[in-house]
């Protein structure tokens, strides 16, 4: 029986990473799980398996790791044998209503040497049905005959500008492919793919596992292009977006006895994102719609009652609603019910209506950045600014829980205040400058 191998070598680079290639022998004349004495074909012509082994002894050590049949080159029955001896179940369908008469059977596996060392390598070889038993013809060096080729860029790719990711045919994933150094890629495989697919699965700057798949581009016989285009390696995340948000707290003082002495007001912390931002809030009480950032509103009954507070951007391009139930019990706490009434607070609680009345005021006397952004373990606000004031800095996190707060001076001219942020869970979170004039928001994603 003649064996023609797909041999999977590993060769070491300079930058330590590892490029698996596939390449193609007949010459070599080891053994194969495709022999016709070490794996067996049984069943019938519409249902069939093949029985895989692990070899030891006195031959190679050789352990499965996955199994393809192919009819005509429709991929019909695939399996993974996790290293063990597996059998490989095959229903023989064609769409035409009968069955195949020749199918061809891709087995994936490792060969041990004495030395310990592990290969991964690919064997075929095809079945006939004779009109009683399947029969072995001979090892084949695919499915089809044929290459297939998988093209691509990645772009934004920091130096060295070489990337490395993993590729998957027809259920076999290919370690380690690695680009040239313009973040390009051109791997050829001495097959046909049966499915007509390819998966390709990588790490994106963010650190998020990305996995995409595309088909077949190419019209030539035998040559199948599986072309991916340009891939965005570090996809640029739009901070410019506005959404609209506020958290409600209140203070309270409890007595030994676990009785309410004092409710403070009810505190509105806005936590909307956004650039150069106007708000405006409706109490849904009926009372006159407020343009602003400080105010006292008292409502009339414990609720409940729908606060709802909009933002619109400078140039009206961007506009976002926000709104929540409010309502306090029979001792002023937050989220009760009874017949009195209570107090909202925002901000200092004076009202800014002829005065500073939006976050525009302090967009315009103070230009804000984040660096870097995504961040690890410290983010700098680089403040660009008209005026000196005192502010603040807060950071909320999705749920609108403050994490951490500090004080801090706002100096004329360029500005850069860093803050330490390692301690903080990976996620999103809204980082929000406040001086007496206003205030401005900005996403923050903390990898």
């Amino acid at each position: 029986m003649k064996k023609d191998n797909v041999r999977l070598k590993i060769f070491p680079g300079y930058l330590l990473i590892l490029l698996l290639m596939i390449m193609s022998s007949s010459s070599m004349a080891q053994i194969t799980l495709c022999d016709s004495n070490m794996t067996y074909t049984t069943g019938s012509q519409m249902q069939l398996e093949v029985a895989i082994p692990v070899t030891g002894n006195s031959l190679p050590m050789m352990a499965p790791l996955y199994a393809v049949t192919y009819g005509d080159g429709n991929m019909l029955s695939e399996d993974s044998c996790f290293s063990g001896p597996c059998t490989h179940m095959i229903y023989n369908y064609n769409p035409n209503g009968t069955y195949y008469d020749t199918l061809s059977t891709c087995i994936s596996y490792t060969v041990t040497d004495t030395m310990g060392y592990v290969d991964t390598l690919m064997c075929c070889f095809e079945q006939y049905w004779d009109g009683q038993f399947w029969q072995t013809t001979g090892a084949v060096t695919s499915p089809g005959a044929g290459t297939s080729t998988v093209t691509g860029v990645f772009n934004s790719i920091p130096p060295p500008y070489v990337y490395t990711f993993t590729i998957t045919l027809d259920g076999i994933t290919y370690q380690s492919i690695t680009t040239t150094p313009n973040g390009a890629f051109n791997e050829t495989y001495n097959f046909l793919s049966g499915s007509g697919t390819v998966s390709l699965q990588y790490m994106d700057c963010y650190g998020d596992s990305i996995f995409i798949s595309t088909s077949n581009t190419s019209n030539i016989p035998g040559n199948e292009v599986f072309d991916f285009g340009t891939i965005d390696y570090c996809p640029t995340i739009d901070t410019q977006t506005c959404v609209a948000g506020f958290t409600l707290s209140q203070n309270i003082v409890i007595d030994s006895f676990n009785n309410v002495v004092s409710t403070g007001n009810v505190m509105i912390v806005n936590t909307s994102t956004g650039q150069n931002l106007g708000y405006s809030w409706d109490f849904g009480d009926n009372s006159p719609t407020y343009y602003g950032l400080n105010f006292l509103h008292t409502y009339p009954s414990a609720g409940p009652w729908v606060l709802c507070l909009t933002i619109t951007d400078s140039t009206g391009a961007c506009s976002d609603t926000f709104c929540d139930s409010i309502m306090v019990d029979i001792s002023g706490v937050l989220t009760g019910k009874t017949n009195g009434g209570f107090t909202i607070q925002m901000g200092t609680g004076e009202d800014d209506t002829n005065g500073p009345n939006s976050i525009n005021d302090l967009a315009n006397q103070v230009e804000v950045s984040l660096f870097p952004n995504p961040a690890n373990n410290e983010v700098s606000l680089e403040l660009n600014s008209k005026i000196s004031d005192q502010a603040t800095i807060t950071i909320y996190n999705s749920l609108g829980s403050m994490v951490k707060y500090q004080s801090t001076e706002i100096t004329t001219g360029d500005q850069t205040i860093s803050i330490t942020i390692e301690d903080l869970n990976s996620g999103l979170f809204i980082i929000q400058l406040q001086t007496n004039n206003g205030t401005i928001s900005n996403k923050l994603i903390k990898r």
